[in-house]
């Protein structure tokens, strides 16, 4: 995963508040969840890793911008996970900036900037 990838290399889908449902057994409501996907461009730094006992963890900051659709959907908030497949890997991202726009009239026309953090789930292949 070098540097520079190609300009669509990377799906995000976030599960995102849809309404609530009622269970049938328990009368309890429940949380309905939906997913929308971004394709976007993201760059990836070099890997930072933090040696634990029993346990490395490698993080991977990186920095992107949104393709399609142009910008994030208002549920979208920084710390949210979504699956992430960067480059053919598959893992978590968490998202860690929504970046900043000084022209917030023009927004929808343009790719908007976020920043986050990659954990690849599994070996590379």
């Amino acid at each position: 995963m070098g540097i520079y990838a190609p300009f669509d290399n990377a799906t995000l889908v976030f599960k995102v508040y849809n309404g609530f449902t009622t269970d049938e057994t328990t009368g309890n409501r429940i949380q309905q969840d939906r997913e929308q996907t971004y394709v976007c461009n993201i760059q990836l730094s070099p890997k930072f890793s933090e040696n634990r006992e029993g346990l490395n963890k490698v993080d991977t900051l990186c920095e992107g911008h949104l393709l399609n659709p142009a910008v994030f959907d208002t549920k979208i908030k920084a710390g949210m996970t979504a699956t992430a497949t960067i480059n053919g890997v598959t893992g978590k991202f968490r998202l860690l900036d929504l970046g900043s726009n000084l022209l917030p009239f023009a927004r929808s026309s343009q790719f908007q900037e976020f920043r986050g953090e990659f954990e690849q789930i599994g070996a590379a292949g």
